[in-house]
């Protein structure tokens, strides 16, 4: 691959990792939550814990952000443990959710799935 074409794909993985730290912190964050809030019907606990999972897991990504800024990982270590982290978050939210919330959760995603 040429040298261009892997400071352009490194560039933008360090703007997703940066968007998904960004969105701990701002407004981003909380539109998540609130939509996730208001198509689930999530009660304040659920909200909260899900609040807690998206910042450790926000935090987790800031460090390999870091790392990868430092020259301390490559890209494709970088990408597999955020595919890690990200795959770990949904688990735990998954297992916040009641049997009601999860099948809307599953017909939300399949309905955006197949809009892509």
């Amino acid at each position: 691959m040429p040298c261009f074409k892997k400071k352009f794909l490194c560039i933008a993985i360090l703007m997703l990792t940066a968007g998904v730290v960004y969105a701990q912190q701002g407004s981003v964050f909380d539109v998540i939550v609130e939509k996730m809030k208001s198509s689930l019907d999530l009660n304040d606990k659920q909200v909260s814990e899900i609040q807690s999972i998206l910042a450790s897991t926000s935090a987790e990504s800031q460090e390999l952000l870091e790392e990868f800024k430092e020259h301390k990982a490559n890209q494709p270590e970088v990408q597999a443990q955020i595919d890690k982290i990200n795959s770990q978050k949904m688990d735990k939210i998954l297992q916040l959710l009641s049997p009601e919330q999860l099948e809307k959760f599953r017909k939300l995603n399949t309905a955006n799935k197949s809009v892509d």
